[in-house]
């Protein structure tokens, strides 16, 4: 039986679920599968920073990845979720957030967190790379809390769990007979930034 994705329903008289987002709403299989994809990368991020990581103090599994799941398994699709916006918006942002933390002397902590996040929505924009968690990204990577791992953050949490969160939406897309994930490797928006 194949199954195709809904559209959406209405919702206590608000008009369709997902209205104009470029999503459809899947069946309750898809559904639980695509669900299931993201418990199982956001556990093998907790189990890699538990087991093979642990003691730097800071943890893996981070607010960001939970933002980028519902990209990789929810919409697909998106422009947003494709590889180049995934891995260069969010390794690109974490650079910057770490970047501007040598402001510290100058400015407060709370001006250079705002900084890194504008100056990521400037890179990602340039790049064609518009990936919203890296956003909150570059925020942690400019945020105290990161702030002992220096541009080890860029590697670990952020490639690494980027990496694990995009290899599971690979597998479990293809997984399905409907699915297929990644669409494209790069944005149509480089092409644009290299007329410029």
């Amino acid at each position: 039986m194949r199954m195709e994705p809904r559209v959406g329903r209405p919702v206590g008289g608000f008009g369709r679920s997902c209205a104009g987002c470029g999503v459809n709403a899947f069946s309750l299989r898809r559904s639980w599968i695509l669900g299931g994809a993201t418990l199982l990368a956001l556990s093998l991020i907790a189990l890699v920073d538990r087991w093979l990581i642990g003691g730097h103090g800071v943890p893996l599994l981070m607010a960001a990845f939970g933002a980028s799941s519902i990209l990789l398994y929810g919409a697909p699709q998106s422009e947003m979720a494709r590889p180049w916006n995934i891995f260069v918006g969010g390794i690109g942002s974490a650079c910057i957030g770490v970047a501007v933390t040598s402001l510290h002397p100058w400015l407060p902590l709370w001006l250079i967190e705002a900084l890194a996040v504008a100056l990521a929505i400037v890179y990602m924009g340039w790049s064609g790379s518009m990936h919203p968690p890296a956003g909150a990204i570059a925020l942690l990577g400019a945020s105290g809390e990161y702030g002992p791992l220096g541009f080890g953050f860029v590697l670990c949490p952020v490639a690494t769990g980027l990496l694990i969160m995009f290899l599971v939406a690979v597998v479990a897309h293809r997984l399905q007979p409907e699915g297929r994930y990644p669409r494209g490797a790069t944005s149509g928006n480089v092409q644009q930034r290299k007329n410029l």
